[in-house]
């Protein structure tokens, strides 16, 4: 455990050494008309969850787990940014603390030296009849550093670690309450598409050859940019493309 404060930035702070997910128990406080801010951290998670079903691997000692049940006046467009504003804030932390470039891998994860250290589940509640966001959990797991004897399986050449080293509990709190301090300004931006220029400048798909299924057909094109709803803009033989985070899984060429 890392002894964080009970209440951070007018956030509470609830710490777990283990749960089935940090996302799971934001959830369960959001849908009860939790109206607190409250981040719960956990060192270990045995479900842990990406995008699209996958799960995501969170093992104990490795890494620092945690979300966020965030609420604001966000109308529905504006709350599709969260994730892709969140993966700036948690890039600039670790490139700030480890002193290793951070890139972006689109939509949501957070890539060094090639590697995905970082990934980012948003789940969200939208009230469309008034055109808002009612809340937003923010689900964040970061692979502070390799398992004991390296990753395994299809992992080995996947997943990597901000560090080389296993970090003092010091550094893992600084972590956490770094990464939310960011976020609060990042999101508080989101409306004005204030992170924008920066999750472009960190994008690792850019100019690169990228496949990705639609209709039921593989298609093949090179990313050319990202557009200011944070779409990603492929250039196929049929023409220029642009692809909604929720809609498609994109993989690099040759992945």
């Amino acid at each position: 455990m890392l002894k964080l404060p009970e209440i951070y930035h007018g956030i509470r702070l609830i710490e777990y050494p283990e749960v089935d997910s940090t996302n799971n128990i934001c959830l369960q406080l959001a849908k009860s008309g939790e109206r607190e801010r409250v981040c719960v951290v956990a060192y270990s998670q045995t479900a842990g969850r990406g995008r699209q079903g996958r799960s995501f691997y969170s093992p104990a000692s490795t890494g620092v787990y945690f979300s966020l049940v965030y609420r604001a006046g966000l109308d529905v467009e504006s709350s599709l940014l969260i994730t892709p504003a969140a993966a700036c804030a948690v890039a600039s932390v670790l490139e700030e603390l480890s002193g290793r470039k951070m890139g972006i891998k689109w939509v949501n994860d957070v890539y060094c030296e090639g590697k995905k250290v970082c990934g980012i589940l948003t789940e969200c509640r939208l009230d469309f009849s008034k055109n808002a966001l009612d809340y937003a959990v923010i689900g964040i797991g970061v692979n502070l550093t390799a398992p004991e004897g390296g990753f395994i399986g299809e992992l080995e050449s996947k997943a990597g670690a901000v560090f080389d080293f296993k970090p003092d509990a010091e550094l893992r709190a600084k972590v956490v309450l770094k990464i939310i301090d960011r976020l609060e300004e990042v999101l508080s931006s989101i409306s004005s598409r204030g992170f924008l220029e920066e999750y472009r400048s960190r994008s690792i798909l850019t100019g690169r050859e990228v496949s990705f299924q639609r209709g039921g057909s593989l298609i093949c094109g090179t990313v050319t940019g990202i557009d200011d709803r944070c779409r990603l803009e492929v250039m196929t033989a049929g023409g220029t493309i642009s692809l909604d985070s929720g809609e498609v899984s994109v993989k690099l060429a040759g992945a």
